[in-house]
């Protein structure tokens, strides 16, 4: 039995999914985000760490919420493990999480609508309301956004201050590369086959680059042996296939961008046959893939125009003193570990000042 050689910890909407992805291109995989609260979710976390133990050195598990018993890992007591910190501006971790729902209801409209300039997505659908999505969500369920210290005790009984490393995801560019690939090498050797800054410039968003590994591209095969094929860009096929068992059916050229063919419903012995039925309609898939592509470039506009701005919901919370009062007392006590790791780095996020 393994167990974890590192934890990831954030919370929802700080940047996690971009920071796994980079973790996954230096040799470090990381357990999808879950909350590792009972036995049964430990299991899967822990069964994610065995498997990868297999071709990687060092593999960790995703913590986005508190860990209510603290002996899920008893494997772990005594050792002092790595533990890489997430946090971000409060008001731009809510911004980031009301906008999954811009981004759904984006999404949902234009993939059923033909293509044009001027795709019938109705701006009031895609953008909640605030004082709704703040009621059910925000202030409903805290425990997903607004925890920073409280997840990190979390992980306390199995790490020392001298192994948690606090990134701000303010740092997690091209130009920070350099430094935050050092402190990850600090506590864990992966491999780094591309240079530093190489890394960093694969442009990535979670949002649109999870849309992008979401849609079927068709359908093959016919009664009980019909099975859905999928496709993603190559770049990103590693990692959101990582935490699912899918097989591998080929490639696709468009335009210049390689997109790897996959589906999670395939046979083995169905494979070849499969692969034959691709290949026979090869043109026909590339012009759904570029219709694809145009509707995820009308996707990215549309986001882009309607999803709120940190700022948006500094307005929103300085006008709304009720949200406001329960938003300062969800934060007391929560940057009291930032400060003491990071000094000053709480009082440098913008947007939060302007509502304390």
């Amino acid at each position: 039995m393994y167990w974890p050689d590192f934890f990831t910890v954030a919370p929802h909407g700080a940047g996690t999914q971009s920071f796994l992805f980079y973790l996954l291109k230096v040799g470090l995989p990381c357990s999808p985000w879950t909350a590792i609260d009972t036995a049964e979710n430990t299991w899967e976390a822990m069964k994610f760490v065995n498997v990868h133990k297999r071709r990687y050195k060092c593999v960790g598990v995703t913590v986005d919420r508190n860990c209510v018993n603290p002996n899920l890992f008893p494997g772990l007591a005594g050792k002092k493990v790595p533990v890489f910190w997430i946090v971000r501006d409060p008001l731009a971790v809510l911004a980031s999480n009301v906008n999954i729902s811009v981004g759904n209801g984006i999404i949902n409209a234009v993939m059923g609508t033909a293509m044009g300039a001027d795709a019938p997505v109705d701006a009031r659908a895609a953008r909640p309301d605030l004082k709704t999505w703040f009621s059910c969500f925000a202030f409903a369920m805290p425990g997903f956004i607004f925890l920073f210290g409280s997840q990190l005790k979390s992980v306390l009984p199995y790490t020392e201050e001298s192994r948690i490393e606090l990134f701000d995801t303010s740092e997690l560019t091209e130009a920070g590369a350099a430094n935050v690939l050092g402190r990850i090498r600090k506590h864990c050797n992966g491999y780094y086959g591309e240079s530093v800054r190489k890394l960093f410039s694969i442009p990535y968003n979670s949002f649109l680059n999870r849309a992008q590994c979401s849609v079927p591209l068709c359908k093959v095969g016919s009664g009980e042996r019909s099975v859905t094929v999928w496709f993603c860009p190559k770049e990103l096929y590693p990692f959101y296939t990582m935490y699912r068992k899918v097989t591998e059916l080929g490639y696709l050229l468009v335009d210049g961008t390689e997109y790897t063919l996959f589906s999670p419903e395939v046979e083995p012995e169905c494979v070849p046959g499969i692969r034959q039925e691709l290949s026979s309609v090869y043109g026909e898939l590339m012009e759904r893939a570029r219709v694809f592509r145009q509707k995820m470039e009308t996707i990215g506009a549309l986001y882009a125009r309607l999803s709120f701005k940190p700022q948006d919901i500094v307005d929103f919370l300085m006008e709304n003193g009720d949200y406001l009062n329960k938003f300062r007392s969800l934060l007391d006590g929560e940057f009291t570990m930032v400060e003491r790791l990071r000094p000053g780095l709480a009082a440098s996020w913008r947007y939060t000042a302007q509502c304390l």
